[in-house]
């Protein structure tokens, strides 16, 4: 998200990604629900205003159009949420270099590619792709729909502190980046581009109630594969280049934990450990990095604490064999005295396991879709409790029901209740929590437009041509060969309607009766999403 980055017909279709089966979110992640449109996002939603340009797009943030049943009938956020869009500039500059749509194409996909594969708290989330098409069926415009930051970047934050930031809120800002990164190296991406203008702050920070910031990692466009070929070209911004970069050497993931130093450098002491080149020059700042001699002369650098300069300087080892790995800062000193702040008791995650595991395997599905799509604003102690039970900090899976169960209860040892979280994702954790949407969610955000996040359901679980789910959907979801009688997988795929289509309801799936009792449209989802939680909607005066 360069620069502080953070349209549907009647006739609009979508490509998905390919399907899991309707299990608690694990393997597969929040990507089998990121659809991707063809058509145009203007159609789609209304531009607010512009939040950066890059050379390689721009960034807006945006908010949903109301719905009309013609042009644009399953919408899928509440219509005042808003959301930040990259439309990416496929056509480039009038004196644009050879190749430059195939690397504006590759920079979409890598975007998307870590939206659905990457499932963390402070990892910026993708919501939705389109893709326009003209008359040939040539590709003319892209655009990534994104969770919206609203606290703005690093760089504005380091800036207002010349001298620093207070140590325990800087511990708390590279705990979190350190975090997110874990996640990326450990799902096999380098990301490249790690730099103060790339992470984003949900709200803005406030001093005195730090222990809620969430900070979060974005702009994905460099992000290349660690199994991938080497990639020796520079990429990334100048003045976090890691030495073996400027050598041409190619990229590896320590190479993203220099850039982590530099960051870090930059929290705590409040200015870059290496001069800008637009400053010095190129080569000047080259020679500098390359030998590793960063600015340890500053006042702010000497009132740091001993395990704060060992944080920064393991990171900033020019040999990538002396330089700690991801895992390795994790679990420096400086980064475990780190404390989460514990907004949330053990009674509210044996009442949402509980919930959850009553739940069919249908109504777990759309906890699911619907999951993919919430604010984490919407739910402040989700990424805190994520965090908290994640055994390896950042890996991005919680342990297992024993485990879960150890940390929870403070030693006990009864996991039986907890196996529903086992293995699961940050999107898996927030589906479970949904289920008692009166204990975690916040009334006056999430509540009156729970409903409205049935059109979640139906973009994300649909074919993206209508406005109701049919039998074949939930076949992709549910396979026939698992899921449905011999009896049953000769019904008609029109509305799910009842008539015409009984087959034996003795040996019928219940999901199917389920989908043949009541058409599935945004009304049924919407009495379906009622009946799940219990009564609990009313509760929070939905």
């Amino acid at each position: 998200m360069a620069g502080g980055d953070q349209g549907s017909t009647s006739g609009q279709k979508s490509r998905m990604p390919p399907r899991k089966d309707g299990r608690p979110i694990s393997e597969g992640g929040r990507g089998v629900f990121i659809p991707n449109f063809i058509g145009k996002v203007t159609d789609n939603y209304v531009f607010l205003r512009k939040m950066g340009h890059g050379s390689f797009g721009t960034v807006y943030e945006a908010v949903p159009k109301q719905r009309d049943k013609k042009k644009n009938p399953i919408c899928a956020r509440p219509t005042e949420m808003h959301v930040a869009i990259k439309v990416f500039d496929i056509n480039g500059p009038p004196d644009q270099k050879p190749g430059w749509r195939d690397r504006i194409i590759a920079m979409f996909q890598a975007e998307v590619e870590i939206g659905r594969r990457c499932d963390h708290p402070n990892l910026v989330k993708l919501y939705e792709t389109f893709e326009h098409l003209d008359e040939k069926g040539d590709l003319t415009e892209m655009a990534a729909v994104m969770e919206l930051c609203e606290g703005g970047d690093l760089l504005d934050v380091v800036v207002a502190h010349p001298k620093g930031i207070q140590l325990d809120i800087a511990r708390h800002i590279c705990w979190q980046i350190t975090c997110g990164l874990r996640h990326m190296h450990t799902r096999g991406f380098i990301h490249r581009d790690i730099k103060l203008e790339n992470m984003f702050f949900m709200k803005a920070l406030d001093n005195q109630n730090w222990q809620k910031a969430v900070l979060k990692l974005g702009d994905f466009g460099s992000v290349i594969r660690l199994n991938g070929p080497i990639v020796k070209s520079r990429g990334g911004s100048p003045s976090y280049l890691p030495p073996e970069v400027w050598r041409a050497q190619g990229w590896d993931p320590k190479g993203d934990c220099w850039a982590l130093g530099v960051v870090s450098y930059a929290i705590c002491v409040g200015s870059m450990p290496f001069p800008q080149p637009a400053h010095v020059g190129t080569n000047t700042t080259m020679n500098l990095v390359t030998k590793g001699e960063a600015n340890y002369t500053r006042s702010s650098w000497a009132a740091l604490p001993s395990e704060a300069k060992h944080f920064i300087q393991k990171l900033l080892k020019v040999k990538m064999s002396e330089r700690s790995s991801i895992k390795e800062a994790l679990q420096s000193p400086f980064l475990q005295a780190h404390q989460t702040d514990r907004t949330w008791a053990a009674w509210q995650v044996d009442a949402s396991v509980a919930a959850w595991s009553r739940l069919d395997r249908f109504a777990q599905l759309l906890l699911q879709a619907i999951a993919t799509c919430v604010r984490d604003m919407d739910v402040p102690a989700a990424s805190w409790l994520f965090r908290f039970l994640d055994r390896k900090q950042g890996c991005g899976y919680l342990g297992t029901a024993r485990e879960i169960a150890n940390r929870i209860r403070d030693g006990t040892t009864d996991a039986t209740e907890f196996e529903a979280l086992e293995g699961v994702s940050y999107t898996g954790l927030l589906a479970v929590m949904l289920a008692r949407p009166d204990i975690w969610f916040r009334s006056t955000n999430l509540g009156p437009k729970f409903h409205q996040y049935s059109r979640a359901v139906l973009r994300c679980l649909g074919s993206g041509e209508d406005a109701h789910l049919t039998v074949s959907d939930l076949n992709v979801w549910f396979p026939p060969a698992d899921r449905w009688s011999s009896a049953s997988t000769s019904a008609s795929d029109n509305s799910g309607g009842e008539e015409g289509q009984k087959g034996n309801n003795d040996t019928e799936d219940p999901l199917l009766q389920h989908a043949r009792k009541v058409s599935i449209d945004e009304n049924a989802i919407e009495r379906v999403l009622d009946v799940m939680c219990g009564g609990a909607l009313q509760q929070m005066n939905v």
